[in-house]
């Protein structure tokens, strides 16, 4: 019998005068980062986090222009990784956003205003 046990690492890391860290070298390993790899970024202010994630290749990054209606669309037709939005003051109910996803099949024709880049 095997027991699957979820290993959680805690060290304390340094941040050096332009704000870089360094991930330690047996993280890197675990996740495969190598120099030049992509690390996804995100903030919890409420619980005073940084979380950083392996970038998979399978994830794109989107922008675009859009309506609630459609904004509620792509969330609900696509694995949203990360997603920020700014309403637009001139123009209510329409916000700018910018969104890592899944990449899922017809993912531009979800909306025509979005556009997504290979990072």
């Amino acid at each position: 019998m095997f027991w699957c046990v979820n290993v959680v690492f805690t060290e304390v890391i340094k941040v050096d005068a332009k704000g870089r860290i360094t991930i330690p070298a047996y993280v890197r390993l675990l996740f495969d980062v190598d120099e030049g790899s992509k690390i996804l970024m995100s903030v919890d202010e409420e619980k005073g986090a940084i979380i950083l994630r392996t970038f998979h290749e399978k994830w794109v990054r989107c922008t675009g222009t859009m309506g609630k209606e459609e904004l509620i669309d792509i969330i609900s037709k696509s694995n949203v990784i990360s997603i920020k939005c700014v309403s637009d003051i001139a123009n209510i109910g329409i916000y700018r956003c910018d969104l890592i996803a899944e990449i899922v099949e017809g993912m531009n024709e979800v909306h025509r205003g979005l556009q997504c880049l290979d990072e």
